[in-house]
């Protein structure tokens, strides 16, 4: 469907059914960690960051968003070391795929 999903392996997780999957991918749009995750990263709380990057992972994951874990991996281990420093040059990353990637699938699936 979209470079850097791994739609297969996600379907898998599914049970093959297309239509459920495609409801979860606009789902994820919806939840409201990746606002929680930006609000957190702004006041510097890596609690709170690692909180929300964290539940993130879990879905995109099984989502098989592989395109975004790229970079939100790497940030869930910073944050969970109880701090900031650093995550801001995958933060960047993350961001500019996650809107691309919205966009992207917004458009296919409504």
């Amino acid at each position: 469907m979209e470079e850097g999903i791994d739609v297969d392996t996600a379907l898998d997780r599914f049970m093959g059914n297309e239509e459920m999957y495609c409801r979860f991918l606009l789902k994820f749009f919806e939840d409201a960690n990746y606002g929680r995750l930006q609000e957190a990263f702004e006041e510097k709380n890596p609690k709170a960051c690692f909180e929300a990057a964290h539940a993130m992972k879990g879905v995109i994951l099984n989502l098989g968003m592989d395109v975004l874990a790229r970079d939100l991996i790497p940030m869930v281990e910073i944050f969970r070391k109880g701090t900031c420093e650093g995550a801001e040059t995958y933060l960047d990353g993350f961001d500019g795929c996650y809107q691309q990637l919205r966009n992207r699938l917004i458009t296919l699936l409504t």
